[in-house]
């Protein structure tokens, strides 16, 4: 939970850190406006959690999976 301003003035963010040297992801991390109410503090960390599936879906190796998932 962080001020508002501290995530551009969003409700939430998925914020992604990497080495810069290696590009290599060195932590994953979701946050949240501190003042949401709980209903909405509910809906904005789903969304941002889905950002966080599709951004490590993305990098799941799918090489043969199609003959698989048929």
């Amino acid at each position: 939970m962080v001020p508002k301003s501290k995530i551009g003035g969003d409700a939430g963010q998925y914020v992604v850190d990497k080495d810069r040297r290696s590009g290599r992801v060195t932590s994953r991390g979701i946050l949240l406006d501190k003042n949401l109410a709980p209903a909405e503090k509910e809906r904005v960390l789903a969304h941002e959690l889905s950002h966080a599936i599709d951004e490590i879906a993305g990098i799941i190796p799918t090489a043969g999976l199609d003959d698989e998932l048929r």
